[in-house]
């Protein structure tokens, strides 16, 4: 319902995430957020990340506090983990900044491609005003290139 032109019928977008946290009401599944686990490299340096992927709320119940109530669970999850941070891509960025999160600027970007369900090698993009991290220790994201080590978020 919330991504009708977007997963084809999957109930994931690229890849399936590790996790999905489900925000249910009377029963009633109505919000969802995944949660993708793993490592890059900014520079020289390796992080521990925890990626935040396809949140969504029925439309019925949107700015209700349902997606911040996910994304705080997110947010303890990335420290029970050791996350170094959580990071996410966006369309619209107000939601994420009211939960902490910053745009990276700039943001170069490289990635292992995924498309109709096969791979297609490595993609290197700039990225600006999609991307943002947290960090619950308010740590500065580090400047440098962006390797994903892996598919796009």
């Amino acid at each position: 319902m919330c991504f009708p032109d977007t997963f084809e019928g999957r109930t994931y977008f690229k890849q399936l995430p590790h996790i999905r946290l489900l925000h249910r009401e009377n029963s009633e599944l109505v919000g969802q957020l995944g949660l993708d686990f793993r490592v890059i490299r900014v520079g020289d340096e390796v992080f521990r990340m925890l990626g935040i992927i396809d949140l969504c709320v029925v439309p019925k119940l949107r700015h209700q506090q349902r997606a911040s109530a996910m994304l705080d669970k997110a947010a303890t999850i990335a420290q029970q983990a050791r996350a170094d941070f959580q990071i996410l891509f966006v369309d619209n960025p107000v939601l994420y900044e009211k939960n902490g999160y910053k745009l990276i600027e700039p943001a170069q970007l490289s990635w292992f491609a995924i498309e109709d369900r096969k791979s297609h090698g490595i993609i290197g993009r700039k990225m600006e005003g999609l991307l943002m991290v947290r960090s619950e220790d308010n740590r500065s994201f580090p400047a440098g290139k962006i390797d994903l080590l892996g598919y796009l978020f």
